[in-house]
């Protein structure tokens, strides 16, 4: 039997990163953890179902970080769970370099505590 292969380009940390989020161009703000992450997207569980395609702007809070990383995601997939929250998965698809970076050194902290 083969050894199926690793189709992700980038390492997605299992863990939870405390995320505040604001479904655009709606106001309030929520709050929700990563499921997993990595340098281009990550897994939220929500309370409410998103269609692919909704932009959200979040902010990340890594613990070992003291600012929030903030990024633009958009929805990708959604699943039900049986928790009665959905699976969310999404893209980035907006964040400065400078924090691209504060979330690859993140990720890479995090990793090495984990292990």
């Amino acid at each position: 039997m083969q050894q199926e292969q690793e189709k992700r380009k980038h390492i997605r940390i299992n863990g939870a990163f405390l995320i505040s989020y604001r479904i655009l161009p709606e106001l309030p703000k929520k709050y929700t953890e990563t499921v997993d992450i990595s340098e281009k997207g990550f897994r939220l569980e929500m309370p409410e179902l998103l269609t692919p395609g909704t932009a959200l702007e979040l902010q990340i809070y890594p613990y070992h970080e003291l600012r929030p990383i903030k990024v633009t995601a958009e929805v990708v997939w959604v699943e039900k769970n049986k928790e009665a929250l959905f699976a969310t998965g999404m893209k980035l698809v907006k964040v400065s370099s400078k924090n691209h970076n504060r979330l690859v050194r993140s990720l890479l902290t995090t990793l090495c505590i984990q292990k």
